[in-house]
Formats: C-alpha cells, sequence, structure tokens
C-alpha cells in the first residue's frame, strides 16, 4: 500500500524542521542545566546567526557555507565573553540579575540589526543550496537536506562530548553539584563561559539553518526564544536527549498541524500541550529535567 504523497511529505518536512528546532534547543537546554541561566535573548543570537549567513551570501557574494566558520568565531567569541565578564558576576548578586540583563540584550539587539540592517525581511536563495530535489513524490531542498545533516552531526557531537569526554564530566558534575564541583578543582567560571558560548554557536548555527531554509527578521527572536523554551521545558529543564525528542514532536506537531488543519491552529496546539505536560510531568516528557 502507498502512503499518502501529502503524509510523507510532511512526515518529511517535519523531521527537517524539528532538527533545526533541536539545535537551537540544545544549547538553551545546556546553559540553562549548568549555569540555571534564563537566557531570554536566545532567539536574537539565532537571528544574529541569519543575519551572518546573510551578509556572507548576500553583501560578500559568497556561498553561504562560508558564514559556518564566521558563525563559530563571532557567536562563540560573544558567548564566552558575555558570560565570563557579565553574567559571572550577576550570578553572585540578587536572583533575578541575570534575567534582567538577558531582557536588555532581547529588547537592545532586535534594535541594532534594523539599525544595521533594515526592518524587512530576509532569505538565502542560493543557486547550489536552493536545487530542488524530488525523490518519490517527496520534494525538498538541498539546503534543507544539508540544514538537517548539520543538525544531525552537530548533535552528535555535543551528545560525544557531554557523556564520553572529561570536558562533558565536569559539565555534568558541575550541573548537579558546582560547590562539589569546585573542591574537585574545576573552574567553575571558566566552565561556564565555555558552555554559555557553545550554546549561543548552536543557536547561531540554527540561524544559519534557518536563513537557508526559510525567510526571517529583525525582530523575530523572540519567536524563536518562545519556541526553544518550549521545546526544552517539554523534553526537561537541562535534560539534552530530551530536548531533541521534544524539538523533533514540536517540528512534526507544527507541520502536521499546518497541513490537515491551519497554521492558525500550531502555537495554540503547542502552548496548550505544554500546559499539560507542566501538570502532568512537570519534569518533561521523559520525566528527566531539573
Amino acid at each position: 500500500m502507498v502512503a499518502d504523497p501529502l503524509f510523507l511529505q510532511t512526515l518529511v518536512d517535519g523531521i527537517m524542521l524539528g532538527l533545526i528546532y533541536a539545535l537551537a534547543a540544545v544549547g538553551l537546554s545546556l546553559s540553562f542545566g549548568v549555569m540555571h541561566v534564563i537566557n531570554v535573548a536566545h532567539g536574537e543570537f539565532i537571528i544574529l546567526g541569519a543575519f551572518l549567513t546573510y551578509i556572507i551570501w548576500g553583501f560578500l557574494g559568497l556561498n553561504p557555507l562560508y558564514s559556518l566558520p564566521v558563525i563559530v568565531v563571532v557567536n562563540g567569541l560573544l558567548g564566552y565573553l558575555l558570560q565570563y565578564h557579565v553574567v559571572n558576576k550577576l550570578l553572585v548578586g540578587p536572583p533575578l540579575a541575570s534575567l534582567v540583563f538577558f531582557f536588555g540584550l532581547a529588547i537592545a539587539l532586535p534594535n541594532i540589526y534594523i539599525i544595521l540592517w533594515g526592518p524587512f525581511s530576509r532569505s538565502v536563495v542560493d543557486p547550489i543550496l536552493g536545487v530542488s530535489i524530488s525523490i518519490y513524490s517527496i520534494n525538498t531542498s538541498l539546503a534543507r537536506i544539508f540544514s538537517s545533516v548539520l543538525a544531525v552531526v552537530v548533535i552528535s557531537i555535543i551528545l560525544y562530548v557531554l557523556y564520553k569526554t572529561r570536558f562533558g564530566i565536569g559539565i555534568r558534575a558541575a550541573t548537579q553539584n558546582r560547590e562539589a564541583a569546585m573542591i574537585l578543582g574545576i573552574n567553575i567560571y571558566k566552565l561556564y563561559a565555555y558552555v554559555f558560548s557553545i550554546s549561543l554557536i548552536l543557536a547561531g548555527l540554527a540561524g544559519f539553518a534557518i536563513a537557508t531554509t526559510m525567510a526571517f527578521t529583525p525582530v523575530q527572536g523572540p519567536v524563536y526564544t518562545l519556541l526553544t523554551f518550549l521545546i526544552v521545558v517539554l523534553g526537561g529543564m537541562g535534560y539534552v536527549p530530551g530536548s531533541i525528542v521534544a524539538a523533533l514532536f514540536i517540528g512534526l506537531a507544527q507541520t502536521f498541524i499546518a497541513s490537515y488543519l491551519s497554521s492558525l491552529y500550531v502555537y495554540a496546539f503547542a502552548f496548550l500541550l505544554l500546559y499539560a505536560i507542566l501538570l502532568i510531568s512537570p519534569r518533561g516528557i521523559l520525566r528527566r529535567g531539573i
């Protein structure tokens, strides 16, 4: 029996979208799990990655792939400097100090983007990455395939580092007991800076995937912040594998609802699901969150 072409198309689109969401959500899950910092400007750093991709392609005339090392350097350096020189100092202050700081960033960054690049919607339509590919009844683009592969590779590396390396053991130790980790000789504040750097790199790479597969605007950051928070809470706050599962679920739910009902119902469903999960299992769908 041949499956419905619309079903197959929606399934593939949902998985690909979910992988992009997972790339963004894993970074947020890491930063919250290790430092208990609520980065409400996470979506703005996703948009920064999208703009860096657009600049490399639109202004410099280069293949968008050249933006990947630029995103790693720019977002990674921003993450390290912000955490080491600003957020670490706020962590020893009032409990809401870091939250207020990130709220300020969430307001300032979109305005900076508008001043630098204008308020218009942008997208990267590269002649190579934009090539359409058709397999049986499924249509997609090389950009979507590349973004999905990028997400799988990067997330696999993150999981390997977390569970198979000394650095990952240090991260998990700091997550479980900061004081004990410090007694064992772990430089907590440098570790926090590295983790936040990784978080913003993942956000920027998600921005690359968004820029090459769909349109974006300078003020779209809060939408992605809400989506990634939704995913992280569904998966269990601070539990990275749970965020991956939740991201795939949200990606599939979004595409199926949009295809078979209406895109108007997508966010209503997502947040009703969030409330239900918080009532039934506050530690996430896998019951492993903080």
